[in-house]
């Protein structure tokens, strides 16, 4: 026998294509958060305040009402001085819990117009105003509700 050369050759070998889906593009929002997770059903502006607006949003709320309850307790220190500061106390209690635990954008609104009255009756009454620390804090709020309300209106078209 003679030596014979083994020419086999082997098949061509074909590369299967695998198609892989493609995903979608996900458009982030100025706050770093994807719509994906909340676009596809609607959500009411109140549920979207309390539970879906920007991580950014909360943590200014919450250090607002912090510094409020801060302001809070330095009015119960001065109750000894005057004891009808109680009211005072009531309002700027309740309208900062309104803000702080039910996110609701009147309560802030409402704050900043007691702040700016309770300013003008110290400025008539001890000649210089008082309570600006008042105004300053409920203009952060209302900062940061126009701010995640434009959000919202980005998202829903609401």
């Amino acid at each position: 026998m003679e030596n014979q050369e083994n020419n086999y050759v082997a098949p061509e070998v074909v590369e299967e294509t695998t198609f892989v889906e493609e995903t979608p593009v996900v458009e982030e929002n100025p706050y770093g958060q994807d719509f994906a997770s909340y676009k596809t059903e609607y959500v009411s502006k109140k549920e979207y305040l309390q539970k879906h607006a920007p991580e950014s949003f909360y943590k200014t709320i919450k250090t607002c009402a912090i510094v409020s309850y801060v302001l809070i307790g330095m009015n119960v220190l001065m109750l000894i001085l005057n004891p009808l500061g109680i009211f005072d106390i009531a309002i700027m209690l309740g309208l900062t819990l309104g803000v702080h635990l039910k996110k609701v954008k009147g309560c802030a609104i409402a704050l900043l117009c007691y702040g700016i009255f309770n300013c003008v009756v110290g400025l008539f009454a001890m000649g210089t105003p008082a309570g600006i620390a008042w105004i300053v804090v409920a203009i952060i709020y209302m900062v940061q509700f126009s701010k995640a309300e434009k959000e919202y209106k980005a998202i829903y078209g609401a």
